[in-house]
């Protein structure tokens, strides 16, 4: 499937907003799914930021791991690995 192009950004959210609309039953609906889809690309582009090093750093789970913190996910008895 080729992606499809817009001239202009402006071109591009109308598009996306359209396409909302056209799916929402409400304006509460079409205002809930656009905070949605606002909100995951926010994410993405956090998580595409980060590297597995990067979050180890910022929080620096090795000093964690020293005193004592558990890092098992939850309902899981093995300790979080990097």
């Amino acid at each position: 499937m080729k992606a499809k192009t817009y001239e202009t950004p402006a071109a591009f959210k109308r598009a996306l907003e359209d396409r909302l609309k056209a799916g929402s039953k409400t304006g509460v609906d079409f205002a809930r799914r656009r905070q949605l889809l606002a909100l995951e690309a926010h994410a993405e582009k956090v998580r595409a930021a980060f590297t597995r090093e990067a979050i180890r750093d910022f929080y620096d789970l090795d000093r964690l791991l020293d005193a004592g913190a558990d890092l098992s996910s939850p309902g899981r008895s093995t300790a979080a690995t990097w």
